[in-house]
């Protein structure tokens, strides 16, 4: 890969690296534990959004979905941009977030040698008149598209500019990587000029080291827990309700930030722990006491096209997975248990409770150590190598 010789990489992020550990975060820092220079724009913040977080540390903790350092990386350099006035990607006054975030970017990246980089997008909001490829003229622009757009788009001014700006960014990239393989006819149909490249998310070989080897051991409490967002868009808080009632005998432990409104509807059940957000470190000590792990998705046009990250973080603790059935999960049949009613997921945390077969975790575990983010790397970058060796 003699190509990639001397390239760096630019981000445009979809969050920021405080948040919880996302695909973009672990691209990112894969890359610059190869030697690649790797610069990360965060997405920008704005003044609704510091409001919120300042009222969240003083009157609702375990709302808080920041951690307080970010990890630091040699070759990885974190930018934030200029903080704009209302709500960045539904602003009252996109114009003036624009005009501020342009006349920082070419102040950052004045002088920067674009025919030695490669720019990945994540966010395909930056393409709504913040960057094109006139002020980003890249070697090579890729899109990774991991997620529906709905996600990123809490309105419906929102969802619009994103589409917009995906349209942009799609016209001008080379390369459009995606994680679920159930996007794959929806990229071809929107885009079908476009190389493609299935790259599913993964896990750290690190995340897997840090496992406690006493997952294997038989615990007396069972617990049923969860890693990850509670967002009502695409997770099933009525499940969720459910599990703690039917299982009231058993622990639930939810590892993610809770709104005032959620924390007081759940925390009145005795068998529900709710730390609030945790250190992505402290999460295969987390794993490590689970019985049984769910994934509650709320079966939409959302969850359709999600490959989630935690299915690779709760196979490399081996533990037992119950999961709503979805297009995407659908691949993965033999490493979970799927249901597609309410009841049907009941039964078979019950059954798994009751039957525990602990032969199927070496199943869940060989699967994360064939699914690392080092080896998706290795894909991506000789990938980019052709792109680079047909450009030259």
């Amino acid at each position: 890969m003699s190509s990639l010789n001397g390239m760096k990489f630019i981000f445009f992020g979809n969050t920021s690296f405080k948040f919880l550990p996302m695909r973009e975060h672990a691209l990112a820092k894969e890359l610059a534990r190869r030697g690649f220079q790797v610069t990360y724009v965060e997405d920008m913040p704005s003044v609704a959004f510091k409001t919120r977080a300042f009222l969240r540390k003083y009157f609702n903790r375990y709302s808080i979905d920041e951690q307080e350092e970010r990890e630091k990386i040699n070759n990885l350099k974190i930018l934030t941009p200029p903080t704009v006035p209302t709500f960045f990607r539904s602003s009252l006054t996109p114009w003036i977030d624009i005009q501020l975030f342009r006349r920082w970017f070419k102040k950052q990246f004045h002088g920067n040698d674009w025919d030695k980089t490669i720019v990945m997008t994540m966010f395909p909001y930056w393409w709504y008149g913040f960057v094109s490829r006139k002020d980003v003229p890249a070697k090579l622009l890729v899109y990774d598209c991991c997620d529906a757009l709905q996600v990123t788009s809490r309105n419906a001014s929102a969802f619009r500019r994103v589409q917009t700006g995906e349209s942009r960014l799609a016209a001008e990239a080379d390369l459009i990587t995606y994680s679920a393989q159930t996007m794959n006819n929806l990229l071809d149909k929107d885009y079908p000029a476009v190389q493609k490249l299935f790259l599913p998310n993964a896990v750290t070989k690190e995340f897997i080291q840090s496992v406690p080897s006493s997952i294997a051991e038989k615990k007396n409490t069972v617990v049923i827990g969860y890693i990850g967002t509670l967002d009502s868009r695409w997770i099933d808080l009525e499940l969720i309700e459910k599990i703690i009632k039917r299982f009231s005998d058993c622990t639930v432990t939810i590892v993610s930030p809770v709104s005032k409104k959620l924390f007081a509807a759940l925390s009145k059940y005795p068998n529900v722990q709710l730390p609030g957000m945790q250190s992505h470190v402290e999460a295969p000590h987390i794993l490590s006491q689970f019985t049984i792990a769910i994934i509650p998705f709320i079966n939409n046009l959302i969850t359709e096209v999600v490959n989630p990250l935690k299915l690779y973080e709760y196979c490399a603790a081996g533990v037992t997975i119950v999961a709503t059935r979805t297009k995407e999960l659908e691949y993965y049949s033999e490493i979970i248990h799927l249901a597609d009613l309410h009841e049907e997921f009941l039964a078979l945390i019950d059954q798994q409770i009751k039957n525990h077969d602990p032969k199927e975790a070496a199943v869940r575990t060989l699967f994360a150590d064939n699914n690392t983010w080092d080896k998706r790397i290795d894909v991506l970058l000789q990938h980019l190598s052709t792109l680079l060796s047909q450009k030259n």
